[in-house]
C-alpha cells in the first residue's frame, strides 16, 4: 500500500461547507472533487477530446457509479481539518463582512450573509489542513498525489475557488520511510517544495513514467481544440510585484481583473473584466429586455450566468439552441505563497465555450426571455475557435499590460 499524508495551509481563506451550509467543514468528498478535476485536465493532455478513454481511466483510478458500471476507487482521500473555523462577519450583517477590501472577488459570499440566521463560519489564512492519499497501485497513487499538488499549485478548493479563495499551500508531506521506495520518495520530496514554476519539469519529467503507462501514450497531445479543461494548452501569469500578506495581493488581484470602484459612477472600471464591457448596450439589451447583436460586450465569456441584480436578469449561455444553466470561468484568479511572498497568479484553462456555440445568450427575467448574439469584430458569428482565441491572446494582454508576466508554457 502507497500512503502519503499532505499537510496544507490556507494562503486565502476558505470557504467550503457541508450538509450545514452555515458552518465550515473541509470534506474528503469535495477534495476528492477538485482532485478529480485536475485529473481530467492532466489526463487531456495525453487523450486529447477521447471522453470515453477519459472515463474509463479516471472511473478505475478515482471510482464510478452508473448502472452496471459502478467500480470502487483505486484511490482513498481522507481529509480533516486541523484548525477551527471562524465567524464570516463581525456581526450578522453583510454590512460587517469581514472581507469588504475584497468584496468584488467573494461578492456572493457576502450577498449570502442574510440568508442564515446565524453568521457563517469559515477558515481564514492561516489555517492548518490536513490530506491523506492511500492507493495499492503505484501509477495511481502518484497520479492521484500529482492532482493534489496541481489543484493546490494553479488553483483552489471550495466556493469561489477560481476567484482567489481556498488558496492551499503544501507545507509538509510525511510517509513511512520502510514502507515507501527510493522513487516514491523523490517524488513525494519533490511536490513537497516544488511551486507554478516548477510545471514544466513535473508534467515533463516527474510524471512522465506514470502517466504515460496510465494512458498509454509516451508524450502529450498537442490539441488546436479542447472539448474540456485541458493541461496542453493552459497560460499561467504572475504578477511581476509580490506582497508581505495574502490579504494585499487579493486587493492587488481584484484590481487587475475588476478594476476600482468608482463610487460616482457605481461601477468599476481600469480591470481586464471590464475593459471588454459594453455597459450602454447592457442597459439597452438586458435592462430593457430589448436583446440584440454586439460587438463589443464579451464579459458573459468570464462566466455563466451573469446575473444583473438591480434588473433582477440572468443571463446564460447557448450552445446550438440548447440552454446551459452554467459555464465555468476560463480564469482561475489566485494567490500563492512562494518564498515567503504572496502573488496574484492568473491561470488560463482555454477549451470550448460551450458545444456548438455560436455567440448566443439568453437573458430571462422571469417568464421574459430575448437573447444576445455576440459579435466579432468582423460581424461574424463569435464561435468556439474565436473564444479560444480571445481568451488566450486578449485576456492574456490584458494581464500583461497590468503588470503579469507569462510563466507556463
Amino acid at each position: 500500500m502507497y500512503r502519503a499524508t499532505f499537510e496544507l495551509e490556507a494562503i486565502t481563506p476558505v470557504f467550503m461547507r457541508g450538509a450545514d451550509q452555515g458552518r465550515a467543514e473541509f470534506r474528503a468528498a469535495s477534495v476528492k472533487g477538485v482532485m478529480r478535476w485536475w485529473f481530467r485536465a492532466l489526463a487531456g493532455a495525453y487523450l486529447g477530446n477521447d471522453v470515453k478513454t477519459l472515463r474509463e481511466i479516471e472511473g478505475r483510478i478515482f471510482g464510478s457509479a452508473g448502472s452496471g458500471r459502478s467500480r470502487r476507487s483505486l484511490v482513498t482521500v481522507s481529509a480533516k481539518a486541523l484548525s477551527e473555523p471562524t465567524p464570516l462577519s463581525v456581526n450578522p450583517s453583510a454590512k460587517g463582512f469581514l472581507y469588504n477590501e475584497t468584496s468584488y472577488l467573494f461578492f456572493s459570499v457576502k450577498m449570502g450573509l442574510n440568508k442564515f440566521s446565524n453568521v457563517p463560519t469559515h477558515y481564514p489564512a492561516g489555517s492548518k489542513f490536513q490530506v491523506t492519499i492511500s492507493s495499492p497501485d503505484r501509477d495511481a497513487f502518484v497520479l492521484a498525489s500529482a492532482s493534489l499538488w496541481l489543484a493546490t499549485t494553479l488553483g483552489g478548493f471550495g466556493f469561489r475557488a477560481r476567484r482567489g479563495a481556498g488558496s492551499l499551500g503544501i507545507t509538509k508531506v510525511s510517509f513511512s520511510n520502510e514502507k515507501t521506495d527510493e522513487e516514491i520518495r523523490k517524488f513525494l520530496k519533490t511536490i513537497e517544495t516544488a511551486t507554478l514554476y516548477d510545471l514544466k519539469k513535473i508534467l515533463d519529467e516527474t510524471l512522465r513514467e506514470s502517466a504515460g503507462r496510465v494512458f498509454r501514450k509516451n508524450s502529450r497531445q498537442p490539441l488546436q481544440m479542447p472539448s474540456f479543461p485541458n493541461l496542453a494548452k493552459i497560460i499561467v501569469l504572475v504578477s511581476r510585484k509580490s506582497y508581505q500578506g495574502p490579504m494585499d495581493a487579493l486587493k492587488s488581484l481584484q484590481e487587475a481583473y475588476a478594476g476600482r470602484y468608482n463610487s460616482y459612477k457605481r461601477a468599476y472600471t481600469g480591470g481586464v473584466r471590464f475593459g471588454f464591457a459594453h455597459r450602454e448596450f447592457s442597459s439597452e439589451a438586458i435592462g430593457n429586455l430589448l436583446g440584440g447583436k454586439t460587438k463589443e460586450e464579451y464579459r458573459y465569456y468570464f462566466g455563466t450566468p451573469v446575473v444583473y441584480a438591480n434588473w433582477k436578469v440572468e443571463v446564460r449561455g447557448l450552445g446550438g439552441e440548447k440552454e446551459f444553466s452554467r459555464r465555468a470561468s476560463s480564469l482561475i484568479l489566485t494567490v500563492k505563497k512562494i518564498k515567503g511572498s504572496y502573488y496574484p497568479v492568473v491561470v488560463i484553462v482555454p477549451y470550448q465555450y460551450l458545444p456548438g456555440h455560436r455567440g448566443k445568450f439568453r437573458a430571462r427575467k422571469g417568464n421574459t426571455t430575448v437573447e444576445i448574439e455576440v459579435l466579432t469584430p468582423q460581424g461574424t458569428a463569435f464561435t468556439n475557435e474565436d473564444f479560444v482565441e480571445w481568451v488566450t491572446t486578449h485576456v492574456v494582454n490584458g494581464f500583461k499590460g497590468r503588470g503579469f508576466e507569462e510563466v507556463y508554457p
